[in-house]
């Protein structure tokens, strides 16, 4: 098992400042303190309820400052022996969910320990059911459409059984990834039908509390337009709590030198969606999984991080790096809420993409929980983004936030090469940095991570001069006087 050696410190060397607007030593990447756009809610993670580690687990995300956990709440339905309830009563569908739950999934003591961390955090839970019981399974794993109201009934019950118990559910997904079929499949105008299903039954039911967030596509590349948004009529959208997708990247290009660009050159059709859907833009975007599938890097190609091998692309700076820029894509793209896939490894499963490692190799952290460190907890949450300038590919990466007189920048350098910008932010009086932090490879080692110490000497002004090693990324946080 490899060992790591991974220092931070909240100090950098590396950035000059230069008082003069128009003294630019490289090129320059300029933001406008005035041009501001979607606030950002927070962050999170996908959590499993019966995760062996639950309290090193949320010490972890408490780290990270996380604002959000999705939940899987349901038993693996295939596995469960009763066949669910053919009478359509609600009272039928109540008594299997409840009878279920702790039967073949999580039971109901190790929900009640995550619900109580997330409680004391003051974490949103977003629930999701991956799977549906398999007699309602038709070709492709598509839910039968006699079983629509039986799925909405289901559901019902789910919200009324946590209730009960305590938790009440304020969001959730209605499925997971409805355009493949390794849980259950719902074509765009199908599933159109099972929302608004879903919306009437919680309704009726008296929850109009909880939120719906859809439709959680699988990845990023959906061409011009979102089919399954495309899909939503007036009245599913009038029930959405948020849009939500799983911007996974799946062309060849995410692995090449420049396919860091990949998240933001394919969410046009996305974006088109959504603006058709919500032109006023009131409904937010909740990115409900996120990380990054790209397995090579600088020609480097690492094993898969499924199955589970001692040393995965995971396990890499490189890849840890991906999750950052990923991250500030995200930010310039319009995602109020992003979630990463996932927080940890789990000891039934032989898939290794989690911040933290499975207990079985000391629930220790992954490189990427320490890059995401560097970057989640400063940025607050109600801050807003502001309108990113344009960059150019295979090169620095920028997003910037802005609350009150506290600017965050985040960059990363996802290249082969050191790389140096001039930072301006326009819309200011002046910029005094208060502090930045690095997460970069420590030379000679690739698989290690530390960071300069040096003294950093800050000036009035609106600009900043900055070089980033490869495979690194910087956070400068900054205090602000916003013009008048």
């Amino acid at each position: 098992m490899r060992t790591w050696n991974i220092v931070f410190c909240p100090v950098i060397a590396l950035i000059g400042f230069s008082s003069v607007y128009g003294e630019s030593k490289y090129e320059r990447l300029v933001f406008d303190a005035t041009s501001q756009k979607q606030a950002i809610d927070g962050f999170g993670a996908f959590i499993w309820p019966n995760d062996q580690a639950i309290p090193i687990l949320f010490q972890r995300l408490e780290e990270l400052n996380v604002k959000y956990v999705r939940v899987d709440c349901g038993p693996y339905w295939p596995k469960v022996e009763e066949l669910p309830p053919t009478d359509g009563k609600r009272e039928s569908f109540d008594s299997y969910y409840a009878e279920n739950f702790g039967k073949a999934g999580a039971l109901l003591s190790e929900m009640k320990q995550m619900w109580t961390h997330t409680q004391r955090l003051g974490i949103k839970n977003i629930m999701t059911i991956f799977h549906i019981p398999l007699s309602w399974e038709g070709p492709g794993r598509a839910l039968k459409p006699e079983h629509y109201d039986d799925y909405a009934k289901l559901w019902g019950s789910t919200v009324k059984f946590f209730a009960d118990h305590g938790m009440s559910i304020p969001l959730i997904e209605i499925s997971n990834e409805p355009d493949g079929n390794w849980n259950y499949n719902a074509p765009p105008e199908e599933y159109n039908i099972i929302l608004k299903k879903v919306r009437a039954e919680l309704d009726f039911r008296g929850y109009k509390q909880v939120g719906i967030v859809a439709p959680g596509r699988a990845h990023v590349d959906v061409g011009e337009s979102e089919a399954w948004t495309d899909a939503l009529d007036a009245e599913a959208i009038a029930s959405l709590a948020g849009f939500s997708i799983h911007p996974y990247e799946r062309g060849a290009e995410r692995n090449e030198e420049g396919g860091q660009s990949y998240l933001r050159d394919h969410w046009h059709g996305f974006a088109k969606s959504i603006a058709t859907k919500d032109p006023a833009g009131q409904i937010p975007i909740i990115v409900t999984e996120y990380s990054t599938t790209a397995e090579t890097f600088h020609g480097v190609v690492y094993p898969s991080n499924n199955p589970h091998v001692n040393f995965c692309a995971s396990d890499t700076i490189p890849f840890a790096v991906r999750l950052y820029e990923n991250t500030l894509s995200l930010m310039n793209c319009g995602a109020n809420v992003m979630i990463i896939w996932e927080a940890s490894d789990q000891t039934w499963s032989d898939h290794s993409w989690g911040l933290i490692r499975r207990p079985a190799d000391g629930s220790t952290a992954r490189p990427m929980f320490h890059a995401m460190k560097t970057l989640l907890p400063y940025v607050p949450v109600g801050s807003r983004v502001l309108a990113p300038p344009e960059q150019p590919k295979n090169d620095v990466y920028a997003s910037a936030v802005i609350k009150d007189e506290r600017l965050v920048i985040g960059m990363a350098n996802g290249t082969l090469q050191e790389r140096s910008k001039t930072l301006v932010v326009a819309g200011v009086d002046h910029i005094r940095v208060s502090g930045a932090v690095m997460f970069q490879a420590k030379a000679g080692d690739p698989h290690e991570s530390s960071v300069s110490e040096k003294t950093l000497e800050v000036y009035d002004g609106n600009s900043i001069d900055v070089t980033l090693p490869m495979d690194s990324t910087l956070t400068i946080i900054c205090d602000v006087g916003l013009s008048k």
